[in-house]
Formats: C-alpha cells, sequence, structure tokens
C-alpha cells in the first residue's frame, strides 16, 4: 500500500507480507508484534528515531517526520510475515 498523508492502520496477519510506502517527509510511530517475522525499513536509521524492545514478541519504533510532514500511527501484528515500510521517492526532502 502507498499513501500520499499520514495515516492510522491496524493489521493483522499470519504469514502475509505488508508493504507500506509512506511521504519520505513523514515519520511513523509503530507498534509491531511478531512470532518470527522480519521487519526492515531505511527510515529507521533517521537521526532522532527510537526504537524499544517491549518483550521477545513486540518492538515500538518512533520515526519523527522532517520539515513538513506528518506521523502515521501503525499497529501491526503478524505470526512470520515481513514488514517493510519505505519512503516515497517524490517529495523527498
Amino acid at each position: 500500500m502507498a499513501t500520499e498523508r499520514a495515516l492510522r492502520l491496524d493489521a493483522e496477519t499470519e504469514s502475509g507480507s505488508i508493504y507500506l510506502t509512506l511521504p519520505a517527509q513523514d515519520g511513523f510511530t509503530l507498534d509491531y508484534e511478531t512470532k518470527s517475522g522480519a521487519f526492515r525499513s531505511a527510515l529507521t536509521e533517521r537521526e532522532g528515531a527510537l526504537i524499544t524492545c517491549l518483550d521477545d514478541h513486540a518492538t515500538h519504533y518512533s520515526v519523527p517526520a522532517l520539515d513538513g510532514g506528518a506521523v502515521s500511527e501503525l499497529t501491526i501484528e503478524t505470526m512470520s510475515g515481513e514488514v517493510t515500510i519505505e519512503a516515497s521517492s517524490s517529495g523527498s526532502n
């Protein structure tokens, strides 16, 4: 799924993967729970990003928005699906 504005997303999957593209200037908060799935996002390398492991299966990510950006609120649970969050190439700072 690709979006051009911040959103609130609650998603749950058994083994399906979730691919999300956000505007390049946006940030996000993510509560992610998985048994064996992988999370990938270059946005977590952004200055000011915080990653907090809540337990063996749950992690909270907080990635700040850049100037003019908004923050999406995401909650994702999966048994073994991969979650990938990318930035759109248009409108990047």
